[in-house]
């Protein structure tokens, strides 16, 4: 068997504004999707993707991202597991960002920030 690649690049609008929370441990964690219009497609649906960043990345992301703000995102993809309220064990594919670039206006302040 060979060795696996893990990286995915991704541009998108952010769908909502984003919420700064905390792990057991302290560590800042931002979460947020965003939506990905296919460009040859016009007529297609966008897709949806859940971005996860840590650190100082997240803080960052909290602070000037916001609904509708497009970003780049660079990063690996993995499966997040969870229980939901009813009892059944939920799964969805993930992007752990490594490189969050705010794209946009002059006055967005484009910034990268990297892990």
């Amino acid at each position: 068997m060979s060795n696996g690649f893990n990286k995915v690049v991704l541009m998108g609008n952010v769908t909502k504004d984003l919420e700064l929370k905390s792990t057991n441990a302290g560590t800042p964690v931002c979460s947020f999707d965003i939506a990905i219009n296919d460009s040859f497609h016009k007529d297609a649906s966008p897709t949806f993707v859940r971005i996860v960043t840590f650190k100082n990345q997240a803080e960052s992301c909290a602070r000037f991202l916001k609904k509708g703000k497009p970003v780049m995102v660079e990063g690996r993809m993995q499966t997040s597991t969870w229980v939901d309220q009813a009892g059944v064990q939920q799964k969805r594919p993930e992007i752990v960002a490594r490189v969050v670039k705010f794209l946009g206006t002059r006055e967005d302040q484009s910034t990268v920030m990297s892990v």
